[in-house]
């Protein structure tokens, strides 16, 4: 599997509630946001893009700000991230913060999810270690964890981290880069379009 994901939603209800209405970022309210994030390190804008490849961890930072959400994608959004997960990665209003994060180059996937600044959930799964897992588990993680979905399983676990990946972007936002078993998506991520900014 080859996906990717860096992405952080700021939500007082499911980020897949929001998103599948299909919207598209106003491109003023997206900068302010990205702003917030990263003050003193905006560039210029590079136009709009699609949520399903606005989400790849590269060089640049796409934006949307919703009714009732805000979500950032891109590389500099998981550079920083704090090692313990004891905090949400940034400061919000929102009740809700929700993190994706998958690298298919070291087969490594990554997912937190905050209540009110608590941590409810973070899993971190990877060939390499053992699987990192605080607070109880979300009702899509029970048939990964009880060995349904084996194949490509790797040492240490029922599955593979990439397919379980896929699972929790499906389970947290609505849509699957690749899709696996078992997953349901409720919206296209090519309906939902973001705007992309250079951050320094």
């Amino acid at each position: 599997m080859g996906a990717k994901t860096a992405v952080v939603a700021f939500c007082d209800t499911d980020p897949a509630f929001v998103l599948r209405a299909g919207d598209a970022a106003e491109p003023g309210a997206a900068r302010e946001l990205v702003e917030h994030l990263f003050p003193g390190r905006v560039g210029g804008s590079i136009g709009p893009g699609y949520l399903a490849d606005a989400v790849l961890p590269g060089e640049y930072v796409y934006a949307g700000a919703f009714p009732g959400l805000e979500i950032v994608c891109g590389g500099p959004v998981v550079q920083d991230l704090p090692a313990d997960f004891g905090a949400p990665p940034w400061k919000t209003e929102r009740k809700g913060v929700y993190l994706h994060t998958m690298q298919s180059a070291v087969d490594t996937a990554m997912f937190g999810v905050w209540r009110d600044g608590e941590l409810l959930r973070a899993v971190g799964v990877s060939p390499r270690h053992r699987p990192w897992l605080v607070g109880e588990p979300f009702p899509f993680e029970a048939p990964w964890w009880a060995g349904e979905y084996r194949d490509g399983a790797v040492e240490g676990l029922p599955f593979h981290p990439m397919a379980f990946g896929e699972a929790a972007l499906c389970a947290l936002f609505g849509f699957v880069s690749e899709g696996v078993p078992g997953a349901a998506p409720v919206l296209d991520p090519f309906q939902v379009t973001l705007e992309g900014f250079r951050v320094d």
